[in-house]
């Protein structure tokens, strides 16, 4: 039964709509994939009771994400209805409904054409895809279609880190909507087709750098020389902000650095991690132990204790540094004042 409560092409539907549309995610291969629906719309939700739209299910199609992914890519293709903006969404199913987990920025889908958009949202395993429109979602009904394409409707959109329980089921209805997920072998956020040029590293997204093999012996090469080896120098300053360590490390050349407080060789609150790179310094800050509170409580104020701070980092290009430096923490307990022999005071 077609009730929606959405207009059909030829006659546009009153009032507000928001639509969120589940598609489907086939398991997850080396290649991008494409999921969801292309078929070209027929209808536009309308209904301020179908807002909110979840294709539960589909005939002989899987209704969730197998492996994390990165969407890169989403496509509407429109009938004949009005201008609309959209935006893509992906949906987690809880026990309680569907969880919103990521959306991507609003778009002006066009009628009568296909509306392809870029965009790059993370995805986890087990993730649906949805969409949120101001004046509705075009979708598909076919009266003779399967009774197995089910959509579930409810009034309202799913914020982004929000769960909202799912409403009334709908039948042989499919949202006019294909999503694009590529793999994302490094976990860097990047589609490895189209996104990421090193889909093995996850420091670089350009082309892969060229790591040099060490010198050989009498080769005259070092880390640092001539030898063509990638080089790395770090430098870092610290100093104390109340009851913290603020630390900003700089480095010669893109790298993840690790930073760790050391007091008489043992560790602190480190490490902490902060990626450094050419006009890019990386900022970490350390809070002083209690244990070291008590020690600087207890100590006059023109004494001082030695905090060792030590940066150690490796570059995308394989190459490693280190540096280390030492901080001053002064004492904190105020001087006793004694009163004057015969004051009487």
């Amino acid at each position: 039964m077609h009730s929606v409560g959405a207009s059909r092409i030829g006659g546009i539907g009153s009032g507000c709509a928001i639509v969120i549309a589940v598609l489907f995610l086939a398991p997850a291969a080396s290649a991008a994939t494409e999921i969801g629906s292309s078929c070209q719309a027929n209808g536009l939700s309308s209904s301020p009771g179908s807002r909110f739209v979840v294709q539960t299910a589909r005939a002989g199609v899987p209704v969730a994400t197998s492996a994390p992914g990165v969407v890169t890519r989403w496509v509407v293709i429109s009938g004949g209805q009005e201008v609309v903006t959209e935006k893509l969404k992906v949906l987690k199913l809880v026990s309680s409904g569907f969880e919103a987990v990521g959306e991507s920025a609003v778009e002006t889908v066009n009628p009568n054409q296909t509306n392809e958009f870029a965009t790059r949202i993370s995805v986890p395993a087990g993730a649906r895809f949805g969409a949120f429109g101001i004046k509705g979602v075009p979708y598909c009904f076919n009266p003779s279609g399967s009774e197995s394409d089910v959509i579930t409707t409810a009034a309202e959109d799913i914020p982004v880190n929000s769960i909202k329980p799912a409403g009334t089921e709908q039948k042989k209805l499919q949202l006019a909507l294909t999503v694009t997920v590529e793999p994302d072998a490094d976990g860097d956020g990047f589609g490895d087709e189209t996104q990421d040029g090193c889909p093995t590293n996850p420091m670089v997204q350009g082309a892969c750098p060229a790591i040099s093999p060490p010198p050989t012996p009498g080769g005259g090469g070092s880390t640092g020389g001539s030898g063509g080896a990638a080089v790395l120098s770090l430098s870092l300053k610290a100093k104390l902000e109340g009851n913290v360590v603020a630390v900003q490390v700089t480095g010669s050349d893109r790298a993840t650095a690790s930073v760790s407080d050391l007091f008489r060789g043992r560790s602190v609150t480190g490490p902490k991690s902060a990626s450094v790179g050419p006009g890019l310094p990386g900022r970490v800050y350390l809070p002083l132990s209690k244990s070291l509170k008590e020690k600087l409580a207890a100590l006059p104020r023109r004494r001082h204790l030695y905090l060792v701070i030590e940066a150690k980092g490796q570059s995308a290009a394989g190459a490693s540094a280190a540096t280390s430096t030492e901080l001053a923490l002064p004492g904190r307990k105020k001087a006793t004042k004694h009163r004057r022999a015969g004051s009487g005071k």
